[in-house]
């Protein structure tokens, strides 16, 4: 089918109906920012737990959370970052950072801890042209050995 200007259409979506679409998500999504950012806005009023006080829970612990709407890991580290800038010397800045090392460990994410393990590898096996089943490629490489041949190379 021809669209208004003669030209066959990549999509089932003319132009206007496309736009009035992203419209409404785009919509859809600064509300849903707008929403989290009030609820984060009460919660913080009205909790204010102290960050000295945190302490590691398991991922199905809920008993100590505070809000049904904002995790607890949020709203210490709220407090944490209106306590550090409030520091009036870079030292006790840098020694509250180090006296919060635990806490902000946990905040950092399984990414940067070591990464999350990656259970693709385990679900397919690669077999080359003859049957045989080969190793996953991975690159574990430290950087220096990276430099070394990057080196070797440009010699």
């Amino acid at each position: 089918m021809l669209n208004k200007i003669g030209k066959e259409g990549k999509t089932s979506w003319d132009s206007f109906a496309y736009a009035l679409m992203m419209n409404h998500n785009v919509e859809c999504h600064i509300k849903a920012v707008q929403r989290a950012n009030a609820l984060m806005d009460i919660e913080r009023e009205t909790y204010k737990p102290d960050w000295r006080h945190w302490r590691k829970v398991k991922e199905a612990d809920k008993s100590d959370e505070f809000s049904d709407w904002v995790p607890r890991n949020i709203l210490y580290f709220d407090r944490f970052v209106d306590e550090l800038f409030d520091c009036s010397t870079k030292e006790e800045a840098f020694a509250m950072i180090k006296e919060a090392d635990s806490f902000l460990k946990d905040l950092e994410g399984a990414r940067l801890r070591g990464g999350v393990t990656n259970i693709s590898n385990s679900l397919f096996v690669e077999v080359d042209d003859n049957g045989d089943e080969e190793e996953p490629w991975v690159d574990d490489r430290e950087d220096n050995e990276l430099d070394k041949l990057e080196h070797s190379l440009e010699e």
